[in-house]
């Protein structure tokens, strides 16, 4: 490959664009990738918050049907057994009763209303959950591809100094220039060496993220993540967005609580007079051999407890549930507009910077070509590898933050 340039050089060769970018320990060009839907179907199967939210709407359902139930049935007896002067039957007197109080004020209906509400909360918990993982993988999906990407972008400013030191060295053994330049040249390139490194590591670290969002299953995901930075993604309408966002889940959970607390004043209400017990009584023994049977009636009365506590708290907790709710809505949609403007400003910026990149390989080429006519010292060519790297490494950047503020602006609509 030496020999190869040097004969180049002694030929009189045009500026080179330089070798591919050989593949890295954290960024193997023969990997396979995996895609956003495998990563979430990895997530959905397998992740314990999910197991978690499920089992709480399994209990939330089951609060549904025992709060519309009755109270149990209640049976008494009773054994009396005279000691002296005593009309009893010689074997004693039994009573037995069994007894039910009975809901006539609509109270189990009330109950099941609240809890009805309540499970609405706890599935569109569960939704904000899942919503809340999956924007998290998808993050860090992103980010991996950001830091792979940076990955090549540093092993390609490697191969551009190894294909420097070649000129340099050619131009050495020529004799026009002294052993500086490429003295010079090898420190760049061991300090390219190190940044590499460091990216690798970062790269590494990005893909223990994606692994933690994913969850147990992670393992299922190999190679690299199927995500392009350089495609900005189309920003949607706001006008879209808005409509979308009322049924953001954290959103409906808050309004399904609101709901429940104003359900909770109606049944404070009922609960004030809830309604009457019955029992039927059978006895045995009152007198030699008599048999009786009866009723009662038990009737609450609202005295001390008249609801005089229980209402004020519930309709004062109904007020301050529905001001949560109605703060969460206001706030929701004051973060959308800014969301929006701001993903439309980075993906206009990172538009505009990818439009450099020619630019830059413009400026690599003059530069070798003008140093290897002698007509540029070795700090140009330094700095024209140096500003190839940094346009692409901030090429990077800026379509990471485009990507991330539609993606933000994604999760605050709570749309996919």
């Amino acid at each position: 490959m030496m020999q190869a340039l040097m004969f180049s050089l002694v030929l009189g060769f045009g500026p080179a664009t330089g070798p591919e970018a050989r593949p890295s320990e954290a960024a193997r060009v023969d990997e396979p990738r995996f895609t956003l839907e495998q990563a979430l179907a990895a997530m959905d199967e397998g992740h314990p918050l999910l197991e978690a939210g499920d089992a709480k709407v399994d209990a939330a359902r089951a609060r549904v049907r025992s709060a519309r139930l009755w109270t149990n049935p209640q049976f008494e007896l009773d054994y009396v057994w005279g000691v002296r002067a005593t009309s009893y039957d010689p074997a004693g007197s039994w009573i037995g009763s069994i007894g039910q109080f009975i809901e006539l004020s609509g109270a189990p209906r009330a109950r099941g209303r609240v809890a009805r509400h309540e499970l609405g909360a706890t599935r569109a918990d569960l939704d904000d959950v899942r919503m809340s993982l999956a924007y998290d993988v998808e993050v860090a999906m992103i980010e991996l591809r950001a830091r792979l990407d940076e990955v090549a972008v540093l092993d390609q400013n490697i191969a551009d100094l190894e294909h420097g030191l070649a000129i340099v060295r050619a131009r050495a053994e020529a004799g026009v220039i002294s052993t500086y330049d490429e003295n010079r040249t090898l420190l760049a390139l061991a300090q390219a060496e190190a940044e590499l490194v460091e990216a690798e590591a970062a790269a590494l670290d990005a893909r223990e993220q994606l692994a933690l969002a994913v969850g147990p299953l992670a393992a299922r995901l190999q190679g690299e993540p199927d995500v392009e930075l350089e495609v900005a993604p189309p920003l949607p309408p706001l006008d879209g967005l808005r409509d979308v966002q009322v049924q953001r889940p954290d959103l409906v959970a808050t309004r399904a609580i609101a709901d429940a607390a104003a359900a909770k004043v109606d049944l404070a209400r009922r609960e004030v007079m809830p309604g009457i017990g019955l029992r039927v009584l059978a006895g045995f023994g009152q007198g030699p051999g008599q048999v009786d049977f009866g009723f009662g009636v038990s009737v609450p009365l609202p005295v001390v407890q008249r609801g005089q506590a229980a209402i004020p708290q519930a309709q004062a907790e109904a007020r301050a549930a529905q001001a949560r709710s109605s703060a969460a809505q206001i706030a929701a949609e004051q973060q959308l507009v800014l969301a929006h403007q701001r993903a439309e400003l980075l993906r206009e910026r990172s538009q505009a910077f990818a439009a450099t990149r020619p630019l830059a390989e413009r400026v690599k080429a003059q530069a070798e070509l003008a140093y290897t006519d002698g007509q540029l010292e070795i700090i140009g060519l330094m700095d024209a590898y140096l500003a190839v790297r940094d346009q692409r490494l901030r090429g990077i950047v800026l379509a990471l933050a485009a990507h991330l503020a539609e993606l933000q602006l994604r999760r605050l609509a709570g749309a996919r």
